[in-house]
This record gives structure tokens, sequence and C-alpha cells, in this order.
């Protein structure tokens, strides 16, 4: 009966394990999702273009993010 408890205790530690590593990875794809977003709006403001369209451009770009969010938060 050793053996089994043995073979059970390691078998749990085992997904704890992985459990642990999804969360990990989970943070990291949203801090490359955040940089992303970040590095788009830098983009965005850095264009040769009049304020007029800068602004208009980041407006709709921060409605699709933000609809992003929402969705992800409460899918339908």
């Amino acid at each position: 009966t050793g053996v089994i408890v043995t073979a059970v205790q390691s078998d749990a530690a085992g997904r704890r394990r992985a459990v642990a590593k999804v969360q990990r990875q989970f943070r990291l794809l949203a801090l490359f999702i955040l940089t992303t977003v970040v590095a788009i709006g830098c983009a965005i403001v850095r264009l040769p273009a009049p304020w007029a369209f800068k602004t208009g451009l980041l407006s709709a770009y921060i409605i699709c993010v933000v609809g992003l969010l929402v969705r992800a938060i409460a899918p339908f």
C-alpha cells in the first residue's frame, strides 16, 4: 500500500505544478497583449499626420480594445 500512496502523492504534486505553470503562462500572455496594445497606441501617436486624424484612429482603436475586453469578460 505504500507504493500506491506514494504514486497518488506524486500525481497530485505533478498536477499542482501543471496548474501553476498554466497560470504563469496566462500572466505572460496578458503581459504580451498589454505591451502590444500600448505599442500600437504609441505607433499611432507617432504617425506624421494631423492630430484630428490621430485622435480618430486612437478612439477607434480604444473602442475595439474595450469591445474585445467586454466580450472576453461576458461572452454571449
